[in-house]
């Protein structure tokens, strides 16, 4: 089954998995053979997360380490 060979996980700064506002969806290639999956994160922007770092990890039977890709939240709100 597919699920069983691909995990995706959304981290906050400390390396905490975010488990609130994820949704995770797969899909079967043309060519039946491979998939393409996404982890959504839907969240509020606030003042607080201006500057965090966020994490995807990947995993896979097809690899030997998780693959990782960080992105810094730039939230913009009026000056105070």
């Amino acid at each position: 089954m597919f699920s069983s060979l691909c995990f995706l996980t959304w981290m906050d700064s400390t390396g905490n998995p975010i488990t609130n506002g994820v949704s995770y969806s797969t899909t079967k290639l043309p060519d039946g053979k491979r998939w393409n999956a996404a982890l959504k994160w839907t969240v509020v922007a606030s003042r607080a997360l201006d500057g965090q770092r966020v994490t995807c990890r990947s995993e896979n039977a097809a690899l030997k380490s998780p693959r990782y890709a960080h992105i810094q939240l730039e939230v913009r709100y009026p000056p105070e």
